[in-house]
């Protein structure tokens, strides 16, 4: 299996855009970052050590008001 890999999945290189090996969503929260390619990923996971997981997470939405919220006032 090693073989046909070599033959038709092309070599990861610093210099390609996120969108090129990660999903579309990641690649775009990393865009929206200043992060285009693998290496400004590579810059951006370094620079924040080990607390470099936690800005990739996606923030949580704002909640809508219940219902008793919205006629309390």
């Amino acid at each position: 299996m090693g073989w046909l890999e070599a033959m038709y999945v092309p070599p990861v290189l610093v210099d390609d855009g996120c969108r090129a090996w990660l999903a579309d969503t990641l690649a775009t929260w990393r865009g929206a970052a200043g992060v285009a390619t693998l290496s400004d990923l590579i810059n951006r996971i370094n620079s924040l050590g080990t607390g470099a997981c936690r800005p990739l997470a996606p923030r949580p939405t704002p909640r809508e008001p219940t219902t008793q919220a919205k006629f309390a006032g």
